[in-house]
């Protein structure tokens, strides 16, 4: 599954390839570089929320 995803910062378009109808995790915006969290369900984006660099950090921590 395909899915377009739109930087908050920036508003560059990335596109991910995704094996599951859903998603929750980090995604980082090949123009800018900004972080973001976000949530996937039934293909459809329903979160998704700038992270400062920190923010980032620790939730890597945490998947890890």
């Amino acid at each position: 599954m395909i899915i377009k995803v739109r930087c908050k910062k920036c508003d560059a378009e990335t596109r991910l390839s995704l094996a599951d109808l859903s998603y929750n995790g980090l995604f980082r915006c090949w123009k800018c570089k900004q972080s973001h969290i976000f949530v996937v369900e039934n293909d459809e984006i329903k979160y998704l929320k700038l992270l400062n660099d920190e923010k980032y950090g620790n939730q890597l921590e945490l998947d890890f």
